[in-house]
């Protein structure tokens, strides 16, 4: 390989001119690599060589990142992580400006095989349509390729989920993991028994449990016995140190009866 020469001079004090040649082709990597290089980088870094006058790069833009302002909830304008505005929306506008909302368990009960998460949030809508709640719902349940963190889009959502008899099931999408729960009223605002499993295969972040098909009743497809399905259990009093209970209690088998939970997801 042929190396390049910057030849340069300098001039002692005592005015004796010395050539100065300065190879490529030198083992030595007198300049750091471009792309580690900033704007701001810190040359002071015991990686770099002290003794080499290392450029400076210009990246092109600040340090100082224009970064979009934060919302104002109450300004009236509908802004990014926002549902809405009081003063546009009405009442109904809480005060962090997101509506609120609702949850719900299925009075009716399904063996393992009920055909697929798809026909779970049909009995959903169907069940709020037939109640009078508006909006959009899904089922919380998870299988080999669907979870509720994936499909729901809500891990923004901060407002609150609420039970059909008004009381508050949990503050937003992180509160789904923060406290013992309990979902235990249907559409209408009826409470169900209490002793009441309800299929679901995921965690209290909205992830799936397990995708093996012996214990998701193959995909909610099978009620056989001998395959098996997590499940939560409505009943509070029976949770003991397990704040989890309402979706990830235990594994029941295929041919049991369950509810499904149901989730509001859009207005």
């Amino acid at each position: 390989m042929l190396g390049i020469c910057s030849c340069a001079t300098i001039t002692d004090s005592d005015s004796t001119t010395h050539d100065l040649n300065i190879s490529t082709s030198s083992t030595t990597n007198y300049l750091p690599n471009i792309n580690t290089v900033t704007s701001d980088t810190d040359y002071s870094s015991s990686s770099y060589d002290h003794d080499v006058n290392y450029p400076k790069f210009d990246v092109g833009f600040d340090n100082d990142f224009d970064l979009p302002p934060s919302p104002i909830c109450g300004n009236g304008i509908l802004e990014f992580n926002e549902e809405c505005e009081k003063i546009n929306d009405g009442p109904e506008c809480e005060e962090n400006c997101f509506f609120n909302r609702i949850v719900f368990v299925t009075p009716a009960v399904y063996d393992g095989g009920f055909g697929g998460i798809s026909k779970a949030n049909e009995h959903c809508q169907f069940y709020a349509k037939e109640a009078g709640l508006k909006g959009k719902y899904k089922a919380w349940l998870s299988s080999q390729l669907d979870n509720p963190k994936i499909s729901f889009h809500s891990e923004n959502f901060t407002g609150n989920y609420k039970l059909t008899n008004g009381d508050l099931f949990a503050e937003g999408w992180n509160g789904l993991d923060n406290d013992y729960l309990e979902i235990n009223f249907d559409a209408h605002g009826e409470e169900i028994p209490q002793n009441n499993y309800v299929w679901t295969n995921t965690t209290t972040t909205g992830e799936r449990i397990l995708i093996d098909d012996e214990y998701t009743c193959v995909n909610w497809n099978n009620s056989n016995p001998t395959y098996y399905g997590p499940a939560g259990y409505t009943d509070y009093s029976v949770k003991g140190n397990n704040q989890a209970a309402w979706t990830n209690y235990m594994f029941i088998e295929c041919d049991m009866l369950a509810s499904f939970y149901c989730f509001q997801v859009e207005q």
